[in-house]
């Protein structure tokens, strides 16, 4: 799927049932797709239209037990996930155990190589590593709103997103990258905490100062690239470069 609220509500529903769960990338192609499906041992496969293309021809390989849900629209070959939650049991499963994600690497050398953490077999709610670090580095707690502009097919995005709502927080998801849309995020949510990648950086401080200046950016206290030193430039961190020229209260 591509950054869609649908993505966090799929993710906890793995979660809260204690299996594996595998954010596929939406740049992949059939034969890719299809591969992490099997390497994987997908027992259920989720998608959106967005990659409907991709989707049906999947279908040609994957196996015949592979329950196949859509969400958003209809995909062919794919029920409606948002069809069949009425007649879902609202009863928690028994002895619920932590669950985790189940990621692939980009494949440049081959192959995409999934990466399996064992399963700790700690009761739900336990919390995990990722949320720690979270919690201890970046200050994430129930009053802060996280702002996440990248793929949510990624580790950090998805890991941080994660940790956010375990810790009470808000979440703000972009669909896409586009320095406007993720300032005006920051100034229409009040965002505190953010994670980026230099070249998002690059992009917002490439904008003439005067646009920049157009936000309120003031309620932003920790970005996650600002805190490696790779991200320092000769006038300060992206973060202050950006405060600079941000619109006082």
């Amino acid at each position: 799927m591509e950054n869609r609220i649908d993505n966090l509500a799929v993710m906890w529903g793995c979660h809260y049932a204690g299996t594996y769960y595998t954010a596929m990338s939406t740049r992949l192609n059939a034969d890719e797709a299809s591969y992490i499906v099997k390497n994987c041992g997908a027992k259920a496969l989720i998608v959106s239209p967005y990659v409907s293309e991709m989707a049906t021809a999947i279908n040609s390989t994957a196996p015949e037990s592979l329950v196949r849900l859509s969400v958003g629209g209809p995909v062919d070959g794919y029920t409606s996930l948002e069809t069949e939650l009425p007649d879902a049991s609202d009863d928690p499963l028994e002895d619920r155990l932590e669950a985790t994600d189940m990621l692939y690497s980009s494949g440049t050398t081959g192959r995409p190589k999934g990466v399996k953490v064992p399963s700790n077999g700690k009761p739900l709610g336990t919390g995990d590593g990722a949320t720690t670090l979270a919690q201890k580095l970046f200050g994430f707690a129930d009053d802060f709103t996280y702002l996440s502009p990248g793929p949510f097919y990624h580790a950090a995005p998805l890991r941080f997103c994660r940790a956010a709502l375990r810790c009470g927080g808000h979440v703000v998801q972009l669909q896409r990258v586009d320095p406007h849309t993720a300032l005006q995020a920051i100034e229409t949510h009040e965002v505190t905490t953010s994670q980026w990648v230099p070249t998002m950086f690059i992009r917002m401080l490439k904008l003439p100062e005067d646009e920049r200046g157009r936000y309120d950016l003031s309620s932003l206290t920790v970005s996650r690239y600002e805190m490696r030193q790779s991200a320092h430039t000769r006038s300060g961190s992206p973060r202050r470069c950006l405060l600079a020229s941000a619109r006082p209260n």
